[in-house]
């Protein structure tokens, strides 16, 4: 048996055992068209990398599940080993390439968010500046004001300005 046969057989044990051995909804699952579900099922289409790793997301199964025998008492026989090695390789590669793509990401995030950070802290540094010069000219207004009223109180009990009333 070649590695297709074997994965169409899986295929079908796997679905079958998930009640998604028709083409209509196998298709639903697969988010692909009955047409080309029902070819997979049949064996006249291929079972791509790519449909194996979303049954394997969407099944929460080992990818390697499609290239071994399953069931030790049927009369199908695994690929050759070096079949098997090669795709628990490829499975492997594949989940160290998420890895590190995802860790690649969360460095990126995490850079980012310190260079958020540090903008925000220096917006608050500018903010604090503002608003202590803010107080200082609030400082400065207040103090010409009361200088004002003591100078208008002076004039007027001088008797060099008349309140008005």
């Amino acid at each position: 048996m070649d590695i297709n046969e074997l994965k169409r057989h899986n295929l079908l044990r796997l679905s079958k055992q998930r009640n998604v051995d028709e083409p209509a909804r196998l298709a639903r699952v697969l988010g692909v068209s009955t047409q080309h579900a029902s070819q997979l099922l049949l064996g006249k289409s291929s079972i791509g990398q790519r449909t194996i790793q979303r049954l394997c997301l969407i099944w929460s199964i080992d990818e390697t599940e499609f290239v071994s025998a399953g069931n030790e008492n049927t009369e199908i026989k695994g690929p050759a080993p070096s079949w098997e090695m090669k795709m628990i390789v490829e499975a492997m590669n594949k989940r160290m390439d998420d890895q590190e793509t995802r860790i690649t990401e969360l460095v990126k995030d995490m850079e980012r968010y310190r260079s958020d950070n540090q903008k925000t802290t220096e917006i608050i540094n500018l903010l604090s500046a503002a608003v202590a010069g803010i107080n200082s000219m609030l400082d400065n207004i207040n103090g010409v004001v009361a200088n004002m009223e003591s100078r208008l109180i002076d004039a007027i009990e001088s008797g060099d300005l008349k309140a008005r009333h």
